[in-house]
C-alpha cells in the first residue's frame, strides 16, 4: 500500500509512476510504524497542500525515484497489456473489446504523441493522482505525466534526493538507511510480458524514440537522461 508521509521520521516519499514505487511501498510497509498509508500516487504538491499547514515538511527528507523515459514508457504499454480488459482501452487509447486487437508498441506511442502539446507542458502535479484515467483525460493519466511533474512545487523540483531505477540497489540502500527500511526490495511488479525483450531499445524505432524525446523533453534534460 501506499505510504506517502512519516511525521516521526520526517520523511517525505514522492511515488513517480513505473519507477518501482510499488516495490519500495512494500519495503516500507514492513516497518510503517507511523508512515500513513493513503491510495493513489501523491505529488510534492499534492502533499504540500495536505499536510503544509499542520507540520513543517521542509525539515521532512524528501525523496523520489526517476527513470529512463524511454524504457518508463516501454514498461507502462507492458503494464497496460496485463490490465484487466477494461482498463486496456483506457491506458492505451484503443477499444481493445469487441474484437478490437491490441496496438502495437509504434501505434500505442503514435496515440500518445497525438497528446504531445498537453504532456510536455505539464509542469506540476498538484493533486493526487490515483487509478486508471480515461483516455480523454490522459494528461492526467498517473503513466503519462513527466516524473518532474510529481517533484514540482511553486515551480521548482523540491526533492533532497533523487534516486535512479538504473542505480536502484545501491541508491535504495542510501535512503533504506535514512528511513529505517530494509534495504532490499522484492520485485512487485515485472511488466514486461512472457516472450518480450526487457531491454526497452528493442521496441524503438527512430520514429518512436524522437516522439518520446519530444514527449518528455522536460524529464530528459532535467535528468539528463539520453536514449
Amino acid at each position: 500500500m501506499p505510504y506517502p508521509i512519516s511525521h516521526i521520521k520526517k520523511c517525505i516519499f514522492v511515488h513517480t509512476p513505473k519507477c518501482a514505487g510499488s516495490s519500495m511501498h512494500k519495503a516500507i510497509g514492513k516497518n510503517a510504524g507511523d508512515w500513513e498509508n493513503h491510495s493513489g500516487h501523491w505529488s510534492v504538491a499534492a502533499i504540500y497542500n495536505r499536510w503544509g499547514k499542520q507540520y513543517p515538511l521542509d525539515e521532512y527528507f524528501k525523496f523520489t525515484f526517476v527513470r529512463n523515459p524511454w524504457g518508463r514508457i516501454a514498461s507502462a504499454y507492458f503494464n497496460a497489456l496485463k490490465s484487466p480488459t477494461q482498463w486496456k482501452g483506457w491506458m492505451l487509447g484503443f477499444p481493445v473489446s469487441g474484437g478490437y486487437p491490441v496496438p502495437t508498441f509504434k501505434q500505442f506511442i503514435e496515440k500518445l504523441y497525438s497528446r504531445v502539446d498537453e504532456i510536455s507542458s505539464l509542469i506540476e502535479v498538484s493533486h493526487r493522482e490515483r487509478g486508471y484515467a480515461h483516455w480523454e483525460e490522459l494528461p492526467n493519466n498517473i503513466h503519462y505525466c513527466p516524473m518532474l511533474s510529481f517533484l514540482t512545487k511553486d515551480g521548482k523540483c523540491d526533492m533532497d534526493f533523487i534516486g535512479r531505477f538504473e542505480n536502484l540497489s545501491e541508491d535504495w540502500k542510501y535512503v533504506s538507511n535514512i528511513i529505517g527500511a530494509p534495504s532490499s526490495l522484492e520485485h512487485q511488479r515485472k511488466n514486461f510480458c512472457e516472450g518480450y525483450s526487457s531491454n526497452y531499445k528493442d521496441y524503438y524505432d527512430d520514429d518512436t524514440m524522437n516522439m518520446v524525446g519530444e514527449l518528455y523533453k522536460q524529464d530528459i534534460e532535467y535528468f539528463n537522461y539520453s536514449f
